[in-house]
């Protein structure tokens, strides 16, 4: 049920409690991003750092309110931060006439990566476990940031949506990083690089997150 919400862009309850709203200026444009910290949290220990996209046409609170990524990182002790995309769309790198105009003129890719740095700036967070997880629209550019800023995460997680790479194909090349499929006849769809590993989780999966020394996991 929460899937079909955040699919269908359904009007939701309020926002989830417990976020701080901030708003960012880059190249001109006014980018909100909303953080949720873990009760604990002094800034005087590197934490894990979560960021969750949304999917088309959805928004920043309402994956935060229907996720469940808070209680996980209330839970598991990690910094979670929600994105949101200009005009609720994500340019996660394929050609579509709807969004040419959009997506020649919003580079999402590069704002996430001053977005990584500023929240660098602002919270005492380890650098070696910085995650993203996404749904949709917001899981296809979780694959793009693997291709083109994989150097910034340890792990991304995408949930329905489609395979990118032949969208981004170019771009993988101007990374570095080899993107390799290893479809299972399970319900798990990894794809994994030198460097990070995408997970393609089925829609039926509850997406649980255990971030650990040097690696993370998103799975059912």
């Amino acid at each position: 049920m929460l899937l079909v919400w955040w699919l269908a862009g359904l009007p939701l309850p309020a926002m989830a409690e417990g976020m701080q709203k901030s708003v960012m200026l880059f190249q001109g444009l006014e980018r909100e991003y909303y953080v949720h910290l873990p009760p604990g949290y002094d800034g005087r220990h590197a934490v894990p750092v979560v960021l969750v996209f949304h999917g088309g046409g959805g928004n920043a609170r309402q994956i935060a309110r229907h996720s469940g990524f808070n209680r996980l990182s209330e839970k598991y002790g990690f910094i979670t931060v929600y994105p949101q995309a200009m005009d609720k769309h994500w340019n996660d790198g394929r050609t579509s006439e709807k969004f040419l105009e959009h997506d020649a003129s919003i580079h999402d890719v590069a704002w996430i990566e001053a977005l990584i740095g500023r929240v660098r700036e602002k919270y005492a967070i380890d650098n070696k476990r910085v995650y993203a997880a996404g749904i949709s629209n917001g899981g296809m550019f979780c694959q793009r940031l693997a291709i083109e800023l994989g150097r910034c995460f340890a792990a991304i997680a995408s949930l329905a949506c489609p395979d990118s790479r032949t969208a981004c194909r170019s771009k993988a090349g101007e990374s570095g990083i080899d993107i390799d499929d290893q479809r299972h006849n399970g319900p798990h769809h990894p794809v994994s690089g030198r460097r990070n590993r995408v997970a393609a989780v089925s829609p039926a999966e509850k997406i649980r997150c255990t971030c650990q020394q040097g690696q993370g996991y998103f799975h059912g």
